[in-house]
């Protein structure tokens, strides 16, 4: 989809009369006299149209996938009960908890504890 920023960017490049060139197909979107290169601008709106059918279209089947695994039984998102009680959660990490309260930074208090940033952040937003 590299088309479709070209394109988008090309209109503002073409008021402050940049000229963006494309090696492999030997385009430029300035012609050597300074003004826009009409068939080139033809070409990019050509493939930037194309590029957002192909992204509508992966959307569509994405979708349409999503939906068929759910009239099947199928069921998206977090399982049941994988989000933790934030009371139980500090008491599975009593350790980086004892660790924040001390001063100590996330990175010593991940080294101390052996837990990732992840981990450690999310105790420190509830001990705040």
């Amino acid at each position: 989809c590299w088309y479709y920023r070209v394109v988008i960017n090309n209109g503002q490049s073409n008021k402050i009369n940049i000229n963006i060139i494309i090696d492999n197909f030997k385009l430029h979107t300035l012609l050597p006299t300074g003004e826009v290169n009409a068939m080139v601008q033809t070409m990019l709106s050509i493939a930037s149209t194309f590029a957002s059918m192909e992204l509508a279209l992966i959307k569509e089947r994405l979708n349409s996938g999503r939906e068929k695994y759910i009239r099947d039984g199928g069921k998206l998102g977090r399982k049941t009960g994988s989000i933790k009680d934030p009371k139980k959660l500090l008491s599975e990490h009593a350790d980086v908890v004892k660790y924040l309260k001390q001063g100590q930074s996330i990175r010593n208090t991940m080294k101390l504890t052996n837990k990732s940033s992840g981990t450690v952040q999310k105790i420190k937003k509830l001990v705040a």
